[in-house]
């Protein structure tokens, strides 16, 4: 990890040590497919999905917007995105898409 990308972090020591620890992770098995997906921001929870379908959304102040996205697959890190980058990526199609240095 850079240390623009640490500092951009630093008010959430959490996603920091989840986001470290994620990059050390494999990536998904190529025939992955999670039962649950959520994503995250700053805020909490976004979205969760179970199955295909959206079950739940999270609430949220619409005038603040996300500095970070995160995708959890059954509750493991898979993607994490900070100001147009994507920082972690465990998903091969993502990485066949993103060649380019994770810019989006």
């Amino acid at each position: 990890m850079n240390t623009s990308f640490l500092s951009q972090l630093a008010e959430y020591p959490e996603w920091q040590e989840r986001v470290a620890q994620a990059m050390q992770l494999p990536p998904f098995e190529i025939n992955y497919s999670p039962l649950v997906t959520e994503v995250f921001d700053q805020q909490g929870l976004l979205v969760g999905e179970v199955l295909g379908s959206i079950v739940y959304e999270g609430e949220r102040n619409i005038n603040e917007p996300s500095k970070f996205i995160a995708w959890f697959f059954d509750g493991k890190l898979g993607v994490f995105c900070l100001c147009n980058q994507v920082i972690v990526n465990r998903l091969h199609i993502l990485a066949a898409a993103y060649k380019n240095g994770g810019e989006l």
